[in-house]
């Protein structure tokens, strides 16, 4: 699975930089434009929705952060997956715990609207800190909106 996506990430030109710098973590750097080339792509018709899922829930499922952020976000939004909220969370954590910044934002408001967990703003305002924090814009903007930054 991951060598499909790395022959398609590179043949767009998405993966090629990257892997190049620095070849030790290789898969790692695969995975991650893995990831975002099956968000961006939308399950284009290269490949199965259900195989392009399982690859990259792999990838989460080893940790990478960026693969997580994107089934995060996916099962946020019920693109590509049923909404659930509930997993939505559960990816978005570990993403946002290892200092994905759109994690930090998305994991932000499920907790300001309580979605897939209770509402919490003190945790919404401390995710949505350290995301803006890294000049997440929209972190910025919710922050501003709750009057806690000018």
């Amino acid at each position: 699975m991951r060598e499909v996506g790395l022959a398609l990430a590179i043949s767009v030109g998405v993966a090629g930089p990257a892997l190049a710098q620095n070849a030790a973590t290789s898969g790692q750097a695969a995975e991650a434009r893995f990831a975002q080339k099956i968000e961006m792509m939308y399950f284009s018709a290269v490949w199965g929705m259900d195989e392009s899922i399982a690859g990259l829930r792999k990838a989460a499922e080893r940790g990478n952060a960026e693969a997580q952020r994107a089934l995060g976000s996916m099962y946020m939004n019920g693109r590509g997956v049923a909404r659930d909220d509930e997993l939505a969370v559960v990816w978005l954590r570990q993403a946002a715990e290892q200092g994905t910044i759109p994690a930090q934002y998305y994991l932000g408001l499920m907790y300001a609207n309580g979605r897939g967990i209770a509402r919490d703003d003190a945790m919404a305002v401390m995710w949505w800190q350290k995301a803006a924090e890294k000049g997440h814009a929209e972190a910025l903007q919710a922050l501003r909106k709750w009057d806690l930054i000018k």
